[in-house]
């Protein structure tokens, strides 16, 4: 979400880095006008990135064996951990 939220694109750095690829630090962006109140983060899978994509990438380019979610400022913990392991799981 990083490379994103700083205008890059997360997939030629997959490409060039991912067998140095261990771990990857998963987070998802809001779409417009949502997620105000929770600094513009959202719930994995519910927000802007293309996560199914970027899993396809890592899982093929990658030596990606740990996925750690994370939000900074979540409203219902529990509803970011349901929501964003529910949509991890669809991937």
């Amino acid at each position: 979400a990083w490379v994103v939220r700083g205008g890059g694109d997360p997939l030629p750095w997959i490409e060039k880095y991912g067998k140095r690829i261990v771990a990857v630090h998963v987070k998802d962006i809001a779409k417009p006008g949502e997620g105000v109140d929770e600094d513009g983060w959202s719930d994995v899978g519910h927000g802007t990135i293309d996560w199914a994509g970027l899993i396809k990438a890592l899982r093929a380019k990658s030596a990606a064996k740990y996925y750690v979610m994370e939000q900074d400022n979540p409203n219902d913990i529990e509803r970011f951990a349901r929501r964003s392991i529910a949509a991890a799981r669809t991937y």
